[in-house]
């Protein structure tokens, strides 16, 4: 809030209530202590530390322009203006671009650079829903083994999101022994299957695909990560793009002269 009181003296003098400091010819008047919204009340009783504060600001401030310190800070805010003014003139430019990515690029760039995306662990490919041990387990497993889906299941999840995994996820070993799965069912399978837990839940499982280490990351592991790299390329070319032509047209205007 003091930050501002260093400058606007004219406006202040001009204001329809008695300064309570003055320093160097700047004045302080009550309102500045308040916020816009609140009352002046008592202008007789000011917070002395408050005003001691501004006035040790105002002298400080003075003695700096006496030293010469403001010419160099207006270059530096000068330069830091530019340099705010240009950013947001490039994210004006990238909004209204509105830069996508296709599919086509994003499998393009995972095929020519797999050497990078190689793993360093096993990976399975899992969905699974944790249920109570129910008389119409059966009837469940015929739904999604024979329709891809389940209605009691769809019930099930909106109320127990944490128990379920309706869509196949990439996961690591790490993950099938929390759900306390023994290895030897860590097999891939076209259809669900049900292991039976100590803790009277029962585990509906399908694991749809492995990746073995040493094999590539699946796509949909990486494919954030790819976007985000072939979007900022756009981005990037983009802005050069401008850039140039700005430069090719000032350079046709004879908008400006570099002295050799």
């Amino acid at each position: 809030m003091l930050i501002g009181l260093v400058s606007c003296n004219f406006w202040r003098e001009s204001r329809d209530e008695n300064p309570i400091a003055k320093a160097n010819g700047n004045y302080l008047y009550p309102s500045d202590l308040i916020g816009p919204s609140q009352e002046l009340g008592d202008t007789e009783r000011w917070d002395q530390s408050q005003i001691e504060e501004w006035v040790r600001r105002e002298l400080m401030y003075t003695q700096a322009k006496k030293e010469g310190v403001d010419q160099d800070l207006q270059d530096k805010l000068e330069d830091y203006k530019q340099s705010l003014m240009i950013a947001a003139y490039k994210q004006k430019l990238l909004e209204a671009a509105n830069i996508l990515v296709s599919e086509e690029k994003i499998k393009a760039y995972y095929k020519d650079h797999l050497n990078d995306y190689q793993l360093d662990h096993d990976l399975y490919k899992l969905a699974y829903y944790l249920l109570p041990n129910e008389d119409n387990l059966d009837a469940i497993l015929k739904d999604l083994n024979q329709n891809g889906n389940s209605n009691f299941l769809n019930n099930y999840c909106v109320e127990n999101e944490q128990y379920c995994v309706n869509s196949g996820l990439w996961v690591e070993d790490l993950v099938l022994s929390d759900l306390d799965l023994p290895q030897y069912l860590w097999q891939s399978s076209s259809k669900f299957q049900t292991y039976f837990r100590d803790d009277k839940l029962v585990c509906v499982y399908r694991i749809e695909a492995k990746k073995n280490d040493g094999e590539a990351i699946p796509l949909d592991q990486v494919k954030p990560q790819i976007i985000q790299i072939l979007k900022f390329q756009q981005e990037r070319d983009l802005l050069k793009k401008k850039e140039d032509e700005l430069f090719l047209n000032a350079q046709n205007k004879k908008n400006f002269e570099i002295y050799k």
